[in-house]
């Protein structure tokens, strides 16, 4: 992941000035979100999980490029016309072109799962053995449920449609948001608790 990161860095710095990054915390309603956006108002990463945004801006801090950080307004997010309308069932897809070091960083099999998952149609779900068989491992249950724990760009990459045989499996900002999510969406009928995925 770094290697990606410091790529993504050195592309930016070519003029050897300092980069800044913007950081933020997005509240609608009971969903709270994480943001970091690059210089070039890229979203590198979008999540529900404050400890996964503190570990992507803990990666980013770790190389010497220069990179500095401020926040950011809610209302200046560039996508928080869009989350707003999804938030109250106005929207069902992200006009946004993926492109984050967190995903070129991955590993073969996580980004071919994120690209399913990515396919995954708004109030529709499926299981994680399901999700396998389409990445092309069949015996991969578990290892999908991995990549969906690591998806760097929640509900853009919709992970919490993917869900357990017989309930809602995990997901990495609480099975709570996940169900009220699904909920949003019109359900899908996996909401018994259960950890097997």
């Amino acid at each position: 992941m770094n290697i990606s990161l410091q790529k993504y860095l050195q592309k930016l710095s070519g003029s050897g000035s300092t980069l800044a990054f913007s950081t933020s915390e997005l509240q609608y309603g009971e969903f709270t979100m994480y943001s970091l956006l690059g210089p070039e108002e890229n979203i590198m990463h979008l999540t529900f999980a404050p400890e996964k945004h503190a570990a992507a801006l803990g990666q980013l801090r770790s190389l010497s490029f220069g990179v500095s950080f401020t926040s950011l307004k809610q209302e200046q997010f560039p996508l928080n016309t869009f989350l707003r309308d999804y938030f109250h069932g106005r929207r069902a897809k992200f006009p946004i072109k993926i492109n984050s070091p967190f995903i070129e960083g991955a590993s073969v099999f996580h980004r071919r799962v994120w690209q399913h998952i990515s396919t995954i149609p708004y109030g529709k779900c499926i299981t994680y053995r399901e999700l396998a068989v389409m990445a092309g491992s069949p015996r991969g249950a578990r290892a999908v449920g991995m990549a969906c724990g690591t998806n760097p760009l929640v509900l853009i990459i919709p992970c919490h449609r993917v869900v357990a045989v017989n309930g809602l499996g995990g997901f990495a900002g609480g099975t709570d948001i996940k169900k009220a999510l699904l909920d949003l969406e019109g359900g899908c009928g996996y909401f018994r608790e259960q950890t097997d995925v």
